[in-house]
């Protein structure tokens, strides 16, 4: 979910945090080098459990869509979460990547004030379909949804992958695994941190920290707590149900701390980040013992819809 200063946050009944339609455009500024020195947006980073930054092993090259690739069905112990640039997709094509959403979806895209909301909507919205297509074999218009206690959307009615989205200006992504409830988060660095707004949301032990960081570091660390707590409220279902001064990041290593006792083992939350050209991604998942590989990429909304087999 992107964070926009001065922009509404509608919760409605369930509590499931969603950008309220009603937006409002903001000021822009870029980081500096200082800010981004362990953050080179050539190489993709990974910053995980360990808390260790490190040059991914993750393909991002963006491969030919086959169900039988590292997502597919016989890869059902890893964890793919897939970026797609929106300025990247030709004008043609959008009308195909509407034509892959159901009523509902298309509804919701429809009562967006501003084109760029509403393109935002609908690629993720496309993504996870053709994301799904890949996993279950399924034609990206042929799945189904519900909502589970606190509104958190998930395949429906019957077993399905688990998956989650999330979209901001200039970039959509979404995460999928055969097994575990995740969350996923994005937003562009490349704009003002509302930096105000660290003791509303943010947790004693991470006001510090960010206060802590040089002046010229300090938006970049407002985004990655932000992130990592919208990746973890996304990934429990709670969404903004979940007080957000109950858990608190640490780093070095990376991790969740709990101050309610009963939102159980916070040793078994795996998170990672990572800069997407202009843009922090934060994914988060529960972690069953198991080793878990992520396949980041970065893709190609055209070239999906090309090789995918769209079906009805």
């Amino acid at each position: 979910m992107a964070l926009t200063p001065g922009v509404p946050i509608a919760t409605g009944g369930s509590g499931w945090s969603r950008e309220s339609e009603l937006q409002v455009e903001e000021p822009v500024f870029r980081p500096d080098d200082t800010i981004r020195r362990n953050w080179n947006a050539s190489v993709p980073i990974v910053i995980d459990g360990s808390g260790r930054s490190r040059e991914s092993e993750h393909q991002i090259n963006e491969p030919a869509f086959r169900p039988d690739d590292t997502i597919g069905r016989s890869q059902n112990t890893g964890i793919a979460a897939w970026t797609a640039a929106l300025g990247a997709i030709p004008d043609a094509v959008w009308p195909r990547l509407l034509d892959l959403l159901d009523t509902t979806e298309r509804d919701r895209a429809a009562r967006f004030v501003f084109e760029r909301h509403r393109r935002q909507h609908i690629a993720a919205h496309a993504l996870k379909r053709l994301m799904l297509s890949a996993v279950g074999g399924a034609p990206p218009r042929s799945w189904t949804f519900e909502a589970v206690a606190g509104g958190k959307p998930r395949v429906g009615p019957g077993p399905g992958p688990h998956f989650n989205i999330s979209h901001c200006d200039g970039l959509v992504a979404c995460a999928i695994s055969d097994d575990l409830e995740l969350g996923v988060d994005v937003e562009p660095v490349g704009r003002k941190a509302p930096l105000h707004l660290a003791r509303t949301y943010f947790a004693p032990e991470e006001e510090r920290w960010l206060a802590s960081l040089p002046a010229a570091e300090q938006p970049l660390g407002f985004f990655r707590l932000w992130t990592l707590k919208e990746a973890y409220i996304k990934a429990t279902g709670l969404g903004l149900a979940q007080p957000l001064h109950d858990f608190a990041f640490a780093f070095d290593p990376l991790r969740v701390l709990f101050h309610d006792p009963t939102l159980g083992d916070p040793r078994l939350w795996r998170f990672e980040q990572r800069l997407v050209g202009e843009h922090l991604l934060a994914l988060a998942w529960r972690g069953d013992g198991r080793s878990r590989s992520v396949d980041f990429r970065e893709v190609s909304l055209e070239t999906l819809l090309s090789d995918a087999s769209i079906g009805v």
